[in-house]
């Protein structure tokens, strides 16, 4: 990491790093909706700003209606935002299960490159 304070990156697992947004929104009385699953969505561009109408199920089973001006697929592979407004995925599959990490092994080095796969054994 170059331009930063410390000059250095620490990465924790996603589950902690959600553990930590979640326990400060809700010290702050923000309501987070977790576990609900986006069944689709439309766009109208006759509607004002909040052109994005999704239906959604939350974690109890009900379905709710949000606007909203924008709508982000962050999901990755199995993108469900991607697939309803039908944009491509473009790869390959494999059998093998891969992680690539971009690290500073040394922060007189440059960045590396360190990338396995396995099975899933």
């Amino acid at each position: 990491m170059t331009d930063t304070y410390l000059d250095y990156c620490l990465n924790i697992r996603q589950k902690y790093s959600e553990d930590i947004f979640r326990s400060a929104l809700e010290r702050h009385s923000v309501n987070v909706n977790a576990g609900w699953t986006l069944e689709d969505f439309t766009i109208d561009d006759a509607v004002g700003n909040y052109k994005i109408s999704a239906t959604m199920t939350d974690s109890k089973g009900a379905t709710v209606t949000a606007r909203s001006k924008s709508i982000i697929g962050a999901d990755g592979g199995q993108s469900t935002v991607r697939s309803i407004a039908g944009i491509p995925f473009v790869g390959e599959c494999s059998e093998f299960h891969w992680v690539r990490i971009d690290a500073v092994i040394d922060k007189d080095m440059p960045q590396s490159r360190i990338g396995f796969g396995g099975d899933g054994r």
